[in-house]
């Protein structure tokens, strides 16, 4: 949002939480909607997220840009993962509710270019990767010493927390694997304030991703922007960021022995890793000119 007023767009927050289990927060929403759009004279609608569209359908009066991050095309089940009934019932509600948002849409964008594939037949989109701010993102001198982390041995860092989805229990199994004579440690951040993330992110000597599904995981990312190789699952658009990446790992077999081994020879290598080239293109402001070129070859297709 700052990138694209920068950028001279003219544009208000429309605060809106849903919640599948919350049809009222939607009627509520809606209601707001209605009475936002009636008191501000606005150009057209930017949705993030499919489900939250929902409440711009009826009646759809604005042109509707809508943005799908991963989870609410995919429902955030893997492939094969086993889930109780109340998660696949969850899962199957958002993947309706965004392929019809998505296929009422006047232009749709994704955030990487595997989500096509859930995309009602016959449905356009744009890829628009999630953006980084290069400014804030980059490498943090002496960052061990700042956060006062011990300055001895190899840090894993694991930035999932303790959300199941992002198995925290594999990326504690596979550390435990590694070799003694590495002195590596796994450190878990769960809660920490964003401030501190592109120190946190220096301070490591690896970033471990071991999802079992994402759309494009915005910290493989942010630690290539702060010169941190990364091991992740073969997850999301993982691949197609990290796979060419010198001193990346991904890991198509998702168990501890396969990632501990990828971990090993990450950890192990002698070349310098630069990974901050490969994420120069993803610069808000460049994004922020990206879409707003959308907006205008949305609003003159309507104009005419």
């Amino acid at each position: 949002m700052r990138f694209l007023r920068e950028a001279g767009i003219d544009l208000d927050v429309f605060h809106f939480r849903g919640g599948v289990t919350r049809p009222d927060n939607y009627l509520r929403g809606w209601l707001r909607l209605r009475r936002a759009l009636r008191e501000t004279a606005y150009d057209l609608l930017d949705v993030q997220f499919g489900q939250s569209g929902l409440i711009t359908l009826w009646p759809h009066s604005l042109p509707l840009v809508v943005t799908f991050r991963g989870t609410d095309l995919h429902g955030g089940a893997a492939p094969g993962e086993p889930a109780g009934m109340r998660t696949r019932l969850f899962a199957t509600l958002i993947r309706t509710i965004s392929r019809r948002v998505a296929a009422r849409a006047d232009r749709v964008v994704l955030v990487a270019d595997h989500l096509r594939a859930y995309l009602p037949p016959g449905v356009q989109a744009d890829i628009l990767p999630s953006g980084l701010d290069l400014d804030f993102f980059k490498p943090v001198p002496s960052a061990r010493t700042r956060l006062d982390l011990p300055t001895e041995g190899r840090i894993v860092l694991f930035a999932g927390g303790r959300r199941p989805v992002k198995r925290p229990e594999l990326a504690r199994a596979a550390v435990d694997l590694l070799p003694p004579d590495l002195n590596a440690r796994l450190l878990v951040l769960d809660d920490v304030s964003p401030d501190l993330m592109p120190a946190y992110l220096s301070a490591a000597d690896v970033l471990l991703l071991t999802s079992r599904s994402e759309g494009s995981p915005n910290i493989v990312k942010e630690a290539l922007a702060c010169d941190t190789p990364v091991v992740a699952t073969d997850v999301g658009d993982v691949r197609e960021r990290i796979g060419h990446v010198p001193g990346c790992a991904v890991c198509a077999i998702d168990t501890p022995g396969a990632i501990a081994e990828a971990l090993v020879q990450v950890l192990c290598r002698t070349e310098p890793f630069s990974g901050r080239v490969h994420v120069l293109d993803l610069d808000e402001h460049i994004l922020a000119r990206r879409m707003i070129a959308i907006y205008e070859e949305l609003l003159h297709d309507t104009s005419v």
